[in-house]
């Protein structure tokens, strides 16, 4: 199985719209949102200081590797269906996009969630790594599509560091489900 050949879903809490990043407001805002079931700002805190941290490194080794975000901050993507995700939010919905018709340049990929590869307590090969789209195969013909079953499943995480093809789907909404 090819990612290529894949389709890659965001989820997202309809009230706020899929274009929402919680990346993407003021951090004071941020903060007082409760997010993935974080009730304390403390909780919330936390989580911004590390997610912002991480996704800066992310997007920096993503240039290395001749990646060319436009975004300073990605929209999230699980390469695959996993309801999962969207049952973090209260009322939610996906847009679904075919990955072959996102610019490689565009995109990179972390095994898992970016958070928990980046937090990994372990020794795995995939910790804090990016792939591109043209090593993210030979990483998934490693690791498998049979993820550990976790607290939190672990799946196949594709980020999109531009908005020009997420913008056309949204507004197109030629490809969302429900």
């Amino acid at each position: 199985m090819d990612v290529i050949d894949m389709c890659a879903y965001h989820y997202f809490e309809i009230q706020y719209g899929p274009s929402a990043c919680i990346l993407k407001i003021p951090y004071e805002k941020a903060i007082l949102i409760n997010h993935k079931n974080m009730k304390t700002e403390t909780e919330r805190t936390y989580y911004m200081k590390q997610r912002l941290m991480i996704e800066k490194n992310m997007r920096k080794m993503f240039i290395k590797k001749g990646g060319e975000p436009v975004l300073k901050n990605a929209f999230y993507f699980t390469v695959g269906r996993n309801d999962f995700i969207g049952e973090l939010y209260n009322h939610w919905d996906f847009i679904k996009i075919p990955i072959r018709n996102l610019d490689p340049k565009t995109i990179s990929f972390t095994y898992h969630d970016s958070f928990q590869a980046y937090k990994r307590k372990d020794d795995h090969f995939t910790k804090r790594k990016v792939y591109t789209i043209y090593e993210i195969d030979s990483i998934m013909n490693i690791c498998g599509w049979n993820f550990p079953k976790k607290k939190i499943p672990y799946y196949l995480e594709m980020q999109l560091w531009d908005d020009a093809v997420f913008i056309k789907y949204v507004t197109n909404k030629h490809t969302t489900e429900i």
